[in-house]
């Protein structure tokens, strides 16, 4: 029988990816064949498409769709990756001890400060264009990203606490766990090993992941948030921390468009896409760069704990 452990790194990144392809398309055909036969839903005809976003209940079955490739995109895949390569898969993945309360907490205010330089940040990639001859190139970049936004839209809408709490679930603490699995737990530590360089490994995962979002036209700001994690990962050496700075982040948004679908905020004064770029707030998001830095102060100097495969 083959033994995992030895397999090198270069090796290693290999092996995941074969997991995660193979592990996504069976996931993909089972939510499909649950929607096909338990909902009548066929995603392959263009009515039912043009109707999931703009009929309300088959919303419902899309974010059943999105909670199975979630899990098996990004849940199931780290998971094995790490039983194959480890005798203990939950140290390998940076699990297997409690974090420090005050790490995810400040790490969780660092991320909701920065939202405001975030936003500027997507305010400005917005603005980008492409060459003249690239622009059949921009246009589908565009359409995708407004596809993706109506596809956010369509999902953050709560009528009630349990929308609120099935939002929370879906769009907040799946992807955050397992975001971090694939992209801290398993891509930072393979790069790390790989290149032998702590910042650049940060800065290769933080690109993968805006990149692998498909979405060109917020990439700046997601490669920022993705260093931020990416930094209080590896200066934590716990993935929980990082778990709770990425649900910090995608749990205020849901909240937050919970409460405006609800009157109880207004666009003016707290809405998560706009917080920070009105007209002469540029100081807004400069100075929420700096508290984001504030909050982190716990985690300079740090020298996290090994991991390394036994």
């Amino acid at each position: 029988m083959f033994d995992f452990h030895r397999l090198p790194p270069s090796f290693q990144i290999f092996l995941f990816l074969f997991i995660v392809l193979f592990s996504s398309l069976l996931f993909l055909i089972g939510g499909y064949l649950v929607l096909l036969f338990y909902f009548d839903i066929n995603l392959f005809e263009n009515e039912s498409v043009n109707g999931l976003l703009a009929d309300p209940a088959f919303a419902g079955k899309l974010k059943f769709l999105q909670l199975i490739q979630h899990l098996g995109t990004f849940i199931a895949p780290p998971l094995v990756f790490a039983l194959l390569i480890n005798r203990s898969p939950f140290s390998f993945l940076s699990l297997h001890r409690k974090p420090a309360i005050i790490l995810c907490l400040t790490a969780s205010f660092s991320i909701i400060a920065l939202l405001p330089f975030v936003n500027y940040l997507a305010l400005i990639n917005g603005d980008l264009s492409l060459p003249d001859f690239l622009s059949p190139v921009e246009n589908w970049m565009r359409e995708s990203e407004q596809s993706a936004q109506n596809m956010a839209e369509q999902f953050l809408k709560a009528h009630t606490i349990t929308d609120l709490f099935v939002n929370l679930l879906i769009i907040a603490i799946v992807p955050a766990i397992g975001e971090e699995l694939v992209f801290r737990g398993v891509i930072q530590q393979i790069a790390i090993k790989i290149t032998g360089k702590i910042i650049v490994s940060i800065i290769i995962t933080a690109f993968l992941f805006s990149a692998l979002h498909m979405q060109f036209f917020t990439f700046l700001p997601r490669f920022i948030l993705g260093i931020i994690l990416g930094y209080v990962f590896y200066a934590s050496g716990n993935l929980w921390v990082s778990i709770c700075a990425h649900f910090a982040n995608n749990g205020f948004g849901v909240v937050a468009y919970y409460l405006m679908e609800k009157n109880l905020l207004t666009e003016e004064n707290l809405n998560p896409d706009t917080i920070g770029i009105g007209q002469g707030q540029w100081w807004v998001a400069l100075f929420s760069a700096v508290a984001a830095l504030f909050f982190l102060f716990p985690f300079y100097g740090k020298k996290p704990l090994s991991n390394e495969p036994k």
